[in-house]
């Protein structure tokens, strides 16, 4: 989830909201597409429509809203006078005439100017209504500038331990080839834009030679309903015999060198839509709001992390010689030695199906 500074502006310049669109296993356009923006703060008062529903100029930036294929800004315009807490862009589109509509929606939270002059850099992966929703915190009692500091941290030392993102973000990886007919990647994928072999110029200056879409796979199963195997674990593109523009692929081979492989995409760990049909990108996993709840309310209460009986459950709270007893600090009394990586037994079992595989690495790496 994304943050906007209350005052700052998502534009052409500055895309903090984006519509993401793809058809199977690559970016495209829609034929038609609108938004609206609401102020859903408090979960208890109804939706207040900041944006009333607008068409998305499908056309190229900075005449229309398109970034780049199925990459579109949603411009919020003046944002001064909203109140700090979680917004939504509700962006509906379709990718054929004749096709269903199709709804894509866009959290993100309005930030105090003076903690975050931008929202460039906060991340989160826990809305404020949804902390008071599921009764984390209560509107009155919890405003959201604390909370957003909270979330931010929580986010950054998830991404951290986990080794991973769990939003979309159009990011352009440069991989190693290694002269194989597989690609893999760091990042799990959603949808691939340009794929591009990159040769250095004696200046410095580079040439990208892009391949054509029916000569590679894209691993990205995941999304639409193949979770055996899982393609978030494991991604990577596969070569499939082509005739290239001006690469030869008959037999084809990803190169073989040092960042000489360009995947401009769309990346991240997210779950996918309970009805898979090759056009959504998936949703923030529902266990990173729980998980960012539980460690927001431990700071809340206890900021100077001086109570061990917060911050480690299960951590021995006395011990009685003689007839022998032992009490636990909560958990309900129970007891891990193990406390994982998050320090926490239960916490640490919430997200271990999102910890990065552990690579291999081979002397020709270095």
């Amino acid at each position: 989830m994304r943050g906007l500074a209350r005052g700052e502006q998502s534009t052409v310049v500055n895309p903090v909201l984006q519509l993401f669109c793809r058809q199977g296993e690559f970016l495209a356009d829609p034929v038609e597409a609108s938004y609206t923006i609401e102020d859903v703060r408090n979960p208890a008062n109804t939706p207040v429509v900041k944006v009333a529903s607008t068409p998305i100029d499908l056309d190229d930036a900075p005449t229309g809203n398109k970034l780049g294929t199925g990459r579109f800004y949603i411009p919020t315009g003046v944002t001064s006078s909203w109140g700090h807490g979680t917004h939504r862009a509700v962006c509906r589109y379709k990718m054929e005439v004749a096709e269903r509509e199709y709804v894509q929606i866009i959290e993100f939270e309005v930030l105090n100017p003076t903690i975050y002059p931008t929202g460039q850099d906060y991340v989160g992966y826990a809305a404020t209504k949804d902390l008071y929703l599921n009764n984390f915190f209560t509107f009155d009692a919890a405003a959201p500038d604390t909370l957003h500091r909270y979330i931010n941290q929580v986010a950054v030392n998830l991404e951290d331990i986990l080794q991973r993102f769990f939003e979309p973000r159009f990011i352009d990886l440069r991989i190693n080839g290694d002269g194989r007919h597989i690609l893999y990647m760091d990042e799990a994928i959603i949808a691939a834009d340009v794929v591009s072999q990159v040769e250095v110029n004696s200046d410095g200056t580079e040439t990208l030679t892009p391949y054509d879409h029916p000569s590679f796979k894209v691993m990205n199963r995941h999304l639409d309903g193949l979770l055996n195997p899982d393609d978030r674990h494991n991604p990577y593109l596969h070569s499939i015999a082509s005739l290239q523009n001006s690469i030869s692929t008959s037999s084809f081979l990803w190169p073989g060198g040092e960042r000489n492989i360009s995947v401009s995409g769309v990346f991240g760990f997210t779950d996918p839509s309970p009805r898979p049909d090759q056009v959504l990108i998936g949703y923030t996993p529902l266990e990173l709001s729980q998980v960012t709840g539980i460690l927001l309310s431990r700071y809340v209460s206890d900021p100077t992390m001086e109570s061990p009986g917060t911050w480690r459950p299960g951590t021995v709270k006395k011990y009685k010689t003689r007839d022998q007893m032992i009490e636990f600090f909560g958990a309900n009394g129970s007891v891990d030695v193990s406390r994982g990586i998050l320090g926490d037994p239960m916490l640490s079992t919430m997200v271990e199906r999102f910890v990065k595989p552990a690579r291999l690495s081979y002397p020709e790496h270095y």
